[in-house]
């Protein structure tokens, strides 16, 4: 795998291992009822009626899949290609062009944020779940989601938690919640390393003040964004790399950052310490969506096919993020199933607010951030 902390990159290529659709193991091992919860070799072949054929255009993080997954699933479906458009581009910025060019893409990976905007754009197909019947791998409580309460749009694939990494032998005072990282950030000014996406931003602002994550109230917002606009001299860095690294050369002391990043800094100092904080924090659950004009079909064999608990656990295993199926947890190493990092307990689960699409509220969001990043 790539060292994650040696090379700067965006929360995509932070988290890409080396590629997609490398040399498969044989087709066989992924198929055999002892290799897998679900056969692999089952999901590709017989989810639709007759032959499936044609060419998905998968829009995704470099390297966003199991490494044997695309080789295995065209050795099962000959007639079927898998394209792959790895690119660093938020799907927000795609949706233009997915608007203007129908068929571009047949599926891609995106945020419940994001697909929600999709839906409203009407630029997404419903699936088919009961052709996809490695979806009942996915733990319930990742497709109760706003998503999904309009149909089958969203398949989940990962999440990521925006909460504190901290140098313990270097800040020695607890921190257990936004306030408290609010209130000991002008000691440590110059210190203190954030990730910088918007949502983010402005939604720890909103905790710290105790409102709601996901608030569609343009004062609360207003006040969210002027307080990280009073805490932002205090940042020592804000950017989209490096920010949990920075904790191992000690140019930062705390970082806000996400937990896939902490992970990794902590297996390189055991003296960082990962928190959630007690007001809770933003997160992003992202998945898979099937877009107009694709083939249907195909997109839903493949996506069935890579859902099978041994090729799944691939994925999480070369990518160290937060998983969504316990199913494929015996396939994992230990390091990352005992890790309370990127596997929490259920009451830390419990502190984790998706981030959703608020209509119109997110005008106030946008105006926020943009006050902050000016100022």
């Amino acid at each position: 795998m790539i060292d994650k902390l040696s090379e700067p990159h965006t929360r995509r290529t932070l988290l890409a291992a080396s590629g997609a659709g490398l040399a498969a193991a044989a087709l066989a091992a992924c198929g055999s009822s002892s290799s897998s919860g679900g056969s692999a070799g089952a999901a590709g072949s017989s989810t639709t009626a007759g032959p499936i054929k044609g060419t998905i255009q998968f829009s995704t993080y470099p390297g966003w899949i199991g490494k044997h997954t695309i080789a295995d699933f065209e050795k099962a479906q000959p007639a079927v290609k898998v394209s792959v458009d790895a690119d660093e581009s938020d799907f927000d910025s795609l949706l233009p062009k997915i608007k203007a060019q129908t068929g571009i893409y047949s599926m891609a990976l995106a945020s419940t944020y994001e697909i929600q905007r999709a839906i409203l754009l009407g630029v997404a197909q419903e699936l088919d779940f009961s052709a996809m019947p490695n979806t009942k791998y996915i733990d319930k409580k990742y497709l109760t989601t706003p998503v999904n309460a309009k149909g089958n749009y969203f398949v989940p694939t990962d999440y990521g938690k925006y909460g504190i990494a901290v140098r313990t032998d270097l800040v020695p005072e607890p921190i257990t919640s936004w306030k408290d990282l609010f209130a000991l950030s002008q000691k440590y000014s110059g210190k203190v390393y954030w990730y910088d996406f918007p949502k983010d931003i402005i939604t720890a602002g909103l905790l710290e003040l105790g409102y709601p994550a996901n608030d569609a109230n343009q004062s609360h917002i207003e006040a969210a964004g002027a307080a990280m606009t009073k805490l932002k001299p205090t940042m020592g860095e804000l950017g989209t790399n490096g920010i949990a690294a920075a904790l191992l050369n000690e140019s930062a002391v705390i970082s806000v950052t996400y937990d896939y990043d902490a992970y990794a800094a902590v297996q390189k100092n055991k003296n960082i310490k990962w928190i959630l904080p007690s007001e809770g924090v933003p997160a992003y659950l992202e998945g898979w969506l099937a877009l107009k004009g694709g083939p249907t079909a195909a997109t839903q064999a493949f996506m069935n096919y890579a859902l099978a608990p041994k090729l799944y656990a691939d994925f999480v295993s070369e990518n160290d993020v937060a998983g969504v199926m316990s199913a494929a947890n015996r396939y994992l190493p230990k390091t990352l199933t005992s890790s309370e990092i990127l596997f929490p307990s259920s009451a830390d689960l419990a502190l984790v607010h998706f981030l959703n699409f608020v209509g119109q509220a997110e005008a106030y969001y946008d105006t926020a951030y943009t006050k902050f990043k000016a100022a």
